[in-house]
């Protein structure tokens, strides 16, 4: 993870990161490394807390300075740099989280070929004034490439973007956390609260504006009730709106608390009566999800994806940025308002429900797999297909050899597996499935052939689509359990994935399930062994044992085949006949029967064409060579090995 500021600056940003950090160290066996700058101040007991953990590691570049010194912002960005150069090929990703950190992270992917992924945080790309920060911004959010974009905020969608689609991943908030801290509130005096930082951005000058109409007033706080206005939090201008409030002769009603951390700041928010944001930009911020967390209604401007956390007349109320008269009429409104405690009830519903910690953390769970399996399938490409020079001309030796049709006379025994996967199914509705049409399609396919399949589900569908599933069984199909890489990271991961899966099995009355898809290695025993301690076999899908020729910028290459949907649709009757009896002779050379594991990834709704073009291919073997279809059970109690 890459971000100019960390702790002690304290904002949703530097939240987010961390315990997005912890939950992936501590629950899923990752290990992260955070550069980022040394900065002025003191960790709190939270803060040092985090970079205790083991399988975290902080690197703070530069000598230690203000948050704002521009810089030691350019050092930053060179020793990043430096830094991800010198480390070659170590991470596995580069996660990016501001705009600074995103060109040290971008320049040295172009040497690593780490993959990239940029998670926005704001809508300063929105701002009204051309500004050099909004043009850096726009170039680094809207015009750099990435493997994967990532906004908070849906309202940054509505600017044009190289990037598409950019994933929406809000911030989630924990209220056990909110829960277990008991507070009072003073039932003499209406406490109203602002948590941010202390800049015009977040409107901190109108809250004081709006504050000097209230108190100068003759409504209900000044004739019933006392009124205090409280600030958690620092910034760039603490000093210039302690001054402004001065002059407004408003300072006895207002408190400046510095910043706040852990439970102190629970319960500010627990002991406040209203939560007020006036942001004159915003994107979806962490504070408004606590103040939801802590039972608060909201007062805040209508920027953002704040109109998705703040529902008129259910548990707040939007006004324009800028306006002061609107924004001074609602303090008073909610101050004379009986209805807060009901409010506060609908805050907590909507993020208990929409904005939970844990859904954030699995769908970030989820991007980090896909990006992950990309760089994987390069390495694997890169490894497989070039081969050195040396070795071309027995490339081409056996390539002519293998024009020479198989002499065996057993049948070829045909797996067939497909592996039934949806990105972001946990978001989509059952009935919108991607799925659903699939399998239909692949179950007439499958009678017209008389064909049995091993059909590796996804570990988190195997609930929603637990109807559909069993029937298919009942068909003769078997089920099996396609486990995504993010669950395979490290051997804690591994262990509670197996475990996890086989609950999920349990619950959903899947019996005999014993088929297992991994990212494993079969070299490695230890993976295997885990395996087979849960209950699972594990078998790869065929490949071409020999490498072919194929021409790349004009120079001749060995290409490895593995036979599944994507390349054989690609490879003509002739290459495919051809790739199939090199294995069947390497078979027979090993003394195995022949046989074909065939994969069939599901990542998106396929087309009408790819069963028409697979059954053409089924058709021009089955003219060469006896099938024997079967599933992967039935294949290795046939085995004799």
């Amino acid at each position: 993870m890459i971000m100019d500021t960390w702790f002690p600056v304290h904002t949703g940003e530097q939240v987010y990161c961390a315990k997005l950090a912890e939950a992936l160290a501590n629950e899923h066996g990752f290990e992260i490394d955070i550069f980022t700058r040394a900065i002025d101040g003191k960790l709190s007991p939270e803060e040092r807390a985090v970079e205790e953990m083991e399988a975290i590691r902080v690197k703070r570049l530069g000598f230690s300075s203000h948050p704002w010194n521009v810089f030691m912002q350019l050092w930053f960005i060179a020793g990043t740099f430096f830094s991800l150069l010198s480390a070659g090929r170590t991470y596995r990703a580069y996660h990016a989280h501001t705009a600074t950190s995103a060109v040290a992270m971008k320049a040295a992917s172009w040497f690593t070929r780490v993959p990239t992924l940029l998670t926005v945080h704001g809508n300063n790309v929105f701002q009204k004034s051309w500004t050099l920060r909004k043009i850096i911004h726009r170039v680094m959010f809207l015009e750099t490439k990435y493997s994967q974009e990532i906004s908070i905020a849906e309202s940054f969608l509505k600017a044009p973007n190289v990037n598409d689609p950019v994933l929406v991943i809000p911030y989630g908030v924990d209220t056990e956390r909110f829960d277990a801290v008991e507070a009072e509130k003073d039932p003499q005096r209406f406490n109203v609260l602002f948590v941010g930082r202390l800049d015009t951005i977040k409107g901190v000058d109108l809250l004081l504006d709006a504050a000097k109409r209230v108190v100068e007033g003759t409504g209900f706080i000044q004739s019933q009730r006392d009124f205090q206005l409280h600030f958690a939090g620092n910034g760039p201008d603490r000093k210039m709106l302690e001054a402004r409030a001065e002059r407004l002769g408003i300072s006895k009603y207002l408190r400046f608390h510095g910043m706040i951390t852990g439970e102190p700041l629970v319960k500010l928010y627990k002991s406040s009566d209203l939560f007020v944001l006036p942001s004159r930009s915003e994107a979806l911020p962490f504070a408004a999800l606590e103040a939801c967390a802590a039972r608060l209604p909201l007062l805040a401007t209508n920027v953002g994806d704040l109109r998705k956390l703040v529902f008129e007349n259910q548990n707040g109320h939007l006004v324009e940025p800028d306006d002061v008269e609107e924004l001074a009429y609602y303090l008073e409104h909610f101050a004379s308002n009986p209805h807060l405690e009901s409010m506060g009830q609908a805050s907590y519903d909507l993020v208990s429900q929409e904005f939970t910690w844990e859904t954030t953390v699995q769908k970030m769970l989820r991007v980090y797999d896909s990006v992950m399996q990309r760089k994987v399938v390069q390495q694997i490409e890169q490894k497989e297909v070039l081969v050195s020079p040396i070795k071309l001309p027995f490339v081409f030796f056996k390539a002519r050899a293998s024009r020479v049709p198989y002499k065996g006379k057993a049948p070829l025994r045909f797996c067939m597996t497909v592996n039934l996967e949806q990105e972001s199914a946990h978001e989509l509705p059952h009935e919108d499935s991607i799925l659903l049409p699939f399998l239909e399609r692949f179950s007439e396919f499958c009678a017209q052939w008389s064909m049995p399949s091993t059909l590796f589900i996804q570990s988190d569908l195997l609930e929603p689509f637990s109807e559909e599933l069993l029937s298919l069984h009942e068909g003769g199909h078997e089920l099996g359990v396609k486990l995504t890489r993010a669950e395979w990271v490290s051997l804690p991961s591994r262990k509670k994935a197996l475990r996890a899966v086989r609950e999920r099995l349990e619950g959903n009355g899947f019996k005999d399930v014993r088929m297992l898809r991994a990212p494993l290695d079969l070299d490695d025993e230890e993976d295997l062994d885990l395996a087979h301690e849960a209950g699972f076999e594990f078998l790869p899908v065929s490949a071409d044992p020999d490498p072919t020729i194929a021409w790349k910028w004009g120079i001749p290459h060995g290409r490895m085949v593995k036979m599944n949907m994507e390349m054989v649709l690609e490879m003509s009757d002739a290459s495919f006949l051809a790739s199939v009896n090199r294995l069947r002779s390497y078979q027979k050379h090993h003394g195995m029967e022949p046989y074909l594991i065939f994969e069939w990834s599901v990542a998106e709704n396929p087309s009408g064409e790819a069963f028409t073009e697979l059954a053409k291919k089924l058709t021009f073997l089955k003219q060469h060579m006896g099938l024997e279809f079967m599933t992967l059970s039935q294949f290795i109690k046939s085995c004799s090995l």
